[in-house]
C-alpha cells in the first residue's frame, strides 16, 4: 500500500511541473509575438516615414497575415489614436477596444539664423527648419486564464525620430474624434 501512494503522488507531482512548463511555454510564444508586432509596426512606421494610408494599409495586413487579435485601450492622454485591421482608413472613432495605438510626438523644431547657425525653437512657419517627431506605438497582450479572468498587459516602444514625417495631410495629431462622429479621417 505504501508503494502505491508513492506512484500516485509522483505522477501528480510530474503532471504538475509539465503544465507549468507548457504554460510557461505558452506565454513566452504570446509574448513573443506582440513584441515581434509592435517591432513590425515600428519598422512600417518608419519605413514610410510617417502614418499614412499606406502605413495603415500595410500594418493591418501584415496584422491580418500573423493573426494578431488582441484587444485594449489606448493611453487617455493628448494624440493618442486607436487602430483596428478592419478599418484602414484611419483611427477608429474610440480609443478602446482597439488592436493597436500610435501617437505622434512632436519636437521642437529647428530654425536656421541669417547666420547660419541652428537654434532651438522658433516660428513654426519657417520653411527652412525641419519638422522632427518620433511615434510612440502601443501594443497588447491578453492571457484569457478560467481563474483569473483576462489578464492584459501593454507593450510600449518609440520610432526613431523621423524628419518632415509623412503624415495624413491634416496630421496624425489633428485628427479629433470627438468632433467628428462618423470617424473617418478628412484627407481633404
Amino acid at each position: 500500500m505504501k508503494e502505491a501512494i508513492g506512484g500516485t503522488s509522483l505522477f501528480f507531482i510530474v503532471i504538475v511541473i509539465l503544465s507549468v512548463f507548457a504554460i510557461y511555454i505558452s506565454l513566452s510564444v504570446n509574448w513573443n509575438t506582440a513584441y515581434k508586432v509592435k517591432d513590425e509596426i515600428i519598422f512600417y512606421i518608419e519605413k514610410n516615414n510617417g502614418v499614412n494610408k499606406k502605413t495603415i494599409q500595410e500594418i493591418n495586413s501584415y496584422l491580418a497575415d500573423v493573426g494578431y487579435f488582441t484587444y485594449g485601450d489606448c493611453p487617455s492622454g493628448e494624440g493618442w489614436n486607436g487602430f483596428n485591421t478592419s478599418r484602414s482608413t484611419g483611427p477608429t472613432p474610440f480609443a478602446n477596444q482597439v488592436e493597436y495605438c500610435i501617437a505622434k510626438v512632436n519636437l521642437i523644431k529647428n530654425t536656421e539664423s541669417t547666420s547660419g547657425k541652428v537654434q532651438t525653437g522658433g516660428n513654426i512657419d519657417n520653411t527652412r527648419g525641419i519638422d522632427r517627431s518620433y511615434y510612440a506605438v502601443r501594443t497588447f497582450f491578453m492571457l484569457d486564464l478560467p481563474i483569473v479572468r483576462r489578464l492584459g498587459l501593454t507593450i510600449d516602444g518609440e520610432t526613431r525620430v523621423l524628419l518632415e514625417p509623412d503624415d495624413f495631410p491634416s496630421g496624425l495629431n489633428s485628427y479629433n474624434l470627438s468632433n467628428n462622429s462618423r470617424g473617418v479621417w478628412d484627407e481633404s
